[in-house]
């Protein structure tokens, strides 16, 4: 199996879009397809191009090891001049058309100077779009809300109970404390809770209260 479709064997194992590989890994999308395809034109320089590979296959927990070992039997390092994508074919292209077959030479031969500016290039322009890429992934700080002071709750007061005599002559009268029926007299030592205001009836059969 080769390195790509064992990149996308993976992922689609996972569940994972190129686009979730992307917002892990801050590698373009367009670059995780062409590893996957294997379409090296699409890749940018070797260098890059490799440490993509190294970094798709760790976010997918696969070993890097023998997918590089693929990709660097698939693009020997002799031929690292196909992975420069456009921008460098462009070049390559302007230096061709110009002068005569001694200027054809010159640019299939390739000069040195322009070589080793062509890939400095290369490099800080891909630095400089990484870290760009990476600070507009990086989520703003969200400043926390200023904690509101949480007001006490008052201490309810404490519960006393009391107990509550009530006779009467005759014996045998209704005893009421706040509608609640505490039975007939002599009622002697009733649990009640004390309180400020309560209301107390005493009712007897044929008599007035």
């Amino acid at each position: 199996m080769s390195f790509g479709a064992a990149l996308k064997q993976a992922r689609e194992t996972q569940g994972l879009t190129t686009q979730d590989v992307a917002l892990r890994t801050k590698i373009r999308g367009d670059y995780l397809k062409a590893l996957e395809e294997g379409n090296t034109s699409l890749l940018p320089e070797r260098t890059f191009a490799r440490s993509y590979l190294q970094r798709y296959a760790r976010e997918l927990s696969l070993d890097p090891a023998p997918l590089l070992a693929e990709f660097d039997r698939s693009v020997p390092a002799d031929a690292s001049q196909t992975l420069r994508g456009p921008a460098f074919k462009g070049a390559t292209g302007a230096a061709t058309t110009t002068g005569g077959s001694a200027s054809s030479r010159g640019a299939r031969t390739g000069n040195p100077a322009m070589l080793t500016a062509a890939v400095t290039a290369l490099i800080v322009l891909g630095a400089g779009g990484y870290y760009a890429y990476s600070a507009f992934l990086k989520p703003s700080p969200v400043s926390a809300a200023p904690a509101v002071p949480v007001a006490a709750e008052p201490t309810p007061a404490p519960v006393v109970t009391v107990r509550l005599s009530v006779s009467s002559v005759p014996s045998g009268a209704q005893v009421y404390l706040d509608n609640r029926d505490l039975g007939v007299t002599p009622v002697k030592s009733f649990p009640v809770d004390a309180r400020t205001n309560a209301q107390l009836r005493v009712e007897f059969t044929g008599r007035a209260p």
